[in-house]
């Protein structure tokens, strides 16, 4: 399965103005804490489907979606 690159700080940010804490991103993404704090160790690089599902627990405009990713 293809991974992508996400920006962790954007992601955190966003995580802070919904009062979003680790153990509650896990949950609504269905990992252990973790595997959610490996998601958030250094870089972060996961799979589609759960990058897609992070972006509707935060509730991402779609016009804002491309922003969290990083280009190379």
């Amino acid at each position: 399965m293809k991974m992508i690159p996400v920006d962790k700080s954007k992601l955190e940010e966003k995580m802070k103005i919904k009062k979003l804490k680790d153990v509650d991103m896990a949950s609504e993404l269905e990992v252990t804490k973790g595997t959610y704090s490996k998601y958030m160790s250094g870089q972060i690089i996961i799979t589609l489907p759960s990058f897609i599902k992070i972006m509707n627990v935060l509730d991402i405009p779609d016009e804002e979606v491309g922003s969290f990713l990083i280009r190379k």
